[in-house]
């Protein structure tokens, strides 16, 4: 991947500079590992790691923190873009784990500046497992030589670990952009093949928080209700309510980016509709990378955030038993029940049962599970599609209240 990607990078015939705090220069060392390279990319390349020298010469305010957005923008000062010739100044704050207790993340910032068009964009990445110094500053190289490949098209990106992108406004403040940031999670490919199932959180109040963040506000519990919601309906409320009266906590919506058939690609436009709508009715989404509830499961037990809170997942039948199967529980052989047992001690699966299952039930014998039942089973989210693409408005009023339906017109511009 990466000669693929500096073959692009020498195919724009982009040169610039670059300014790498936090970890020396992983994007230029990685440049000077590849013949013919380096100097025909980057015209200087500066690590100041001092945060007092840092604070003097790039003024960050008092305020500003090592590894912030903020301070990957000043990095982009005066002298990084005066020098002529150049068409792009590449940086990045970070900060690297040295035990399993705290995360390496960091932010890059990218300005580009061809063909008379200026371009700024800031991406903040998460690698979720503890490795070794030595694989970080590997990935890290990858991650920034993804971001300078693109040019800041993030239909190009796809390395699978940026969780946040942001941009900055003429008035200077910095804003989210969800479509961007969606469409990495959905091009990354590194996730998948180094399992690091990188976590955003869209919250109510309109930001993009990292999953750390997330777990850092948990103080007893967390439920997690996975699905499309394609879109959300009142089913799903309904078992939101039930859950709330089962168990205390935080209840946040999950979505996975992933798609079990890999001829489907997941629609951002829809992605966006569904978050909106959810946000809308007062819950978080949580977008992830990897579908399976093990990759869920592991990405907060394993975090360095993770502190023994209570996790509990609410899912219908047909997921379930997608879970069954996936832990090979199926036939209830009491080897693989054991394993299962002591694998998800620290949470609860609470499901539901939907039409079309009801002669499904869970093996004997695994502890973590309960069935909870509901009033409300004759709905599904690919009937209500149906109902808003056909504009039945007078059947949806007989499935959702007037907020949902209010929503739906809202982002769906349906039913009419």
């Amino acid at each position: 991947m990466i000669e693929d990607k500096i073959q692009i990078i020498k195919d724009k015939g982009l040169y610039g500079n670059l300014v790498e705090v936090g970890c020396g220069c992983p994007v230029y060392s990685e440049l000077c590992n590849h013949a013919n390279t380096a100097s025909k990319i980057v015209n200087w390349a500066f690590s100041p790691n001092s945060w007092e020298w840092n604070k003097e010469h790039y003024k960050h305010d008092a305020n500003t923190r090592a590894v912030s957005v903020e301070a990957a923008n000043n990095f982009i000062n005066l002298k990084a873009v005066s020098d002529e010739g150049i068409n792009f100044v590449l940086t990045n704050t970070i900060q690297i784990a040295n035990t399993s207790e705290v995360q390496t993340h960091g932010w890059f910032a990218l300005k580009t500046f061809i063909s008379g068009k200026n371009t700024l964009k800031f991406y903040h990445f998460s690698i979720n497992q503890f490795k070794s110094r030595k694989e970080y500053i590997s990935i890290i190289a990858q991650i920034g030589i993804d971001i300078l490949a693109s040019c800041n098209n993030v239909e190009e990106l796809n390395n699978g670990y940026i969780d946040i992108i942001m941009d900055k406004t003429n008035s200077n403040e910095y804003v989210y952009n969800m479509k961007d940031t969606l469409t990495s999670l959905i091009n990354g490919t590194l996730n998948i093949e180094n399992l690091n199932n990188i976590s955003s959180v869209f919250t109510c109040d309109n930001k993009i928080e990292r999953f750390n963040t997330l777990l850092r506000s948990i103080e007893d519990s967390i439920t997690i209700f996975k699905g499309s919601f394609n879109p959300v309906h009142t089913q799903h409320l309904h078992l939101v309510k039930v859950m709330q009266e089962k168990v205390n906590g935080k209840i946040v919506f999950c979505i996975s980016v992933y798609n079990r058939d890999p001829n489907k690609k997941m629609d951002v436009n829809s992605l966006i509709n569904r978050i909106n709508i959810i946000n809308r009715l007062g819950y978080d989404v949580i977008i992830d990378c990897l579908g399976k509830y093990r990759y869920s499961y592991e990405t907060i037990i394993n975090n360095c955030d993770y502190n023994n809170i209570d996790i509990n997942y609410v899912l219908g039948s047909d997921i379930m038993n997608h879970l069954i199967q996936d832990e090979c529980v199926q036939d209830g052989d009491p080897a693989n029940v054991f394993l299962f047992n002591e694998y998800w001690n620290k949470c609860d699966f609470w499901w539901d049962n939907r039409t079309g299952f009801d002669a499904f039930n869970v093996p004997e014998g695994l502890k973590n599970i309960h069935k909870i039942e509901t009033s409300q089973k004759m709905l599904s989210s690919t009937q209500v599609r149906e109902m808003i693409d056909n504009n039945d408005t007078e059947e949806l009023k007989k499935h959702v209240d007037s907020e949902l339906l209010d929503l739906y017109i809202m982002f769906y511009g349906k039913p009419q």
